[in-house]
């Protein structure tokens, strides 16, 4: 019975080790979806306004860290663009769905409005 009683007691904690790391895949996965979102919403939003106050051209702006992926450093980072038209990464803006989830996923870039 020591023996059984044994292997249930590793099993039981294997099991638990591998609910732990699922729980924290979940927690990473639900703050990536997040970040994603508020980012999408927020220069969706920007966007909608910048064409409501007739603005001609924004420009893209990144995070300006180590995190920012590859993509959105130069020549992509301070493209100026005509509002509503893409920038070189396919987005029209920071979080556009358009540019898959490559570009979008846990993006932290937004575009600022240029007045000339």
């Amino acid at each position: 019975i020591a023996t059984i009683q044994e292997a249930v007691r590793l099993a039981l904690v294997e099991l638990e080790d591998k609910v732990m790391v699922m729980v924290d895949q979940i927690e990473a996965r639900a703050a990536a979806i997040a970040r994603t979102e508020v980012t999408r919403a927020q220069n969706g939003a920007r966007l909608a306004e910048f064409k409501a106050q007739k603005l001609e051209k924004h420009q893209w702006v990144n995070s300006g860290d180590g995190a920012v992926r590859d993509s959105h450093r130069e020549p992509l980072n301070l493209e100026i663009v005509l509002v509503g038209k893409p920038f070189l990464n396919g987005c029209t803006y920071p979080g556009d769905p358009a540019g898959g989830a490559r570009e979008v996923v846990n993006c932290r870039c937004r575009t600022i409005p240029v007045v000339e």
